[in-house]
């Protein structure tokens, strides 16, 4: 990541807790100039150490990204996240 314009996001992604052990995570978007840089990964892999730090019972995650946004399925997986469809 080099510059500023790889921290505009699209909109400030947010974590919530679903139940004792589920958190939900919403809103992972990043400028179409800024894909492919990292930035994603960057602020999921926060997100997740955040989360942990919250809620430490905690111990699986969910997202959904559209079927076609094949780049940010392509970093969820690199991550660890498992498809459940």
């Amino acid at each position: 990541m080099q510059g500023n314009d790889a921290f505009e996001v699209l909109k400030l992604p947010s974590i919530s807790k679903m139940s004792e052990e589920l958190g939900y995570i919403e809103y992972v978007k990043v400028k179409q100039n800024s894909l492919k840089q990292g930035v994603g990964t960057w602020m999921l892999s926060n997100l997740l150490m955040h989360l942990k730090k919250k809620w430490p019972k905690v111990d699986s995650v969910y997202l959904m990204v559209p079927h076609e946004n094949q780049i940010a399925q392509q970093m969820y997986e690199k991550i660890g996240f498992k498809r459940l469809n």
